[in-house]
């Protein structure tokens, strides 16, 4: 196989089965089997990691797997990109822990967020 056959990208579904948060680490599984080790290198701004059993696209970018965004199940279909207005988006659901939501609510009360 030459160099180049590694060198394209490729995109791929798969099933998380492993986040490791501290060391940007996911492990996923492809449709076709095997698991594969993803890098967290780049986040945008509505980054959230994802949860072990959810689908998610993964592509190459040279010779590592990096993580892409979730592959929508069937309880999210009723959102349609279709019906979206210019400049609406789809926002994942973020889930904050008690101590974030404190400090949340004490940013509020500093005026932080006014």
């Amino acid at each position: 196989m030459a160099i180049r056959d590694h060198l394209k990208q490729t995109k791929l579904r798969a099933k998380v089965v492993t986040v490791d948060p501290r060391y940007r680490r996911i492990e996923v599984v492809p449709d076709g089997g095997g698991v594969i080790q993803v890098a967290v290198y780049e986040i945008g701004n509505n980054f959230a990691w994802p949860q072990e059993g959810e689908i998610w696209s993964i592509y190459r970018e040279g010779l590592n797997w990096v993580l892409g965004n979730p592959v929508p199940s069937d309880i999210d279909a009723s959102i349609r990109i279709e019906d979206l207005n210019p400049g609406e988006a789809i926002a994942p659901s973020i889930t904050t822990t008690d101590m974030q939501k404190t400090l949340m609510s004490q940013k509020n009360l500093h005026g932080y967020n006014s």
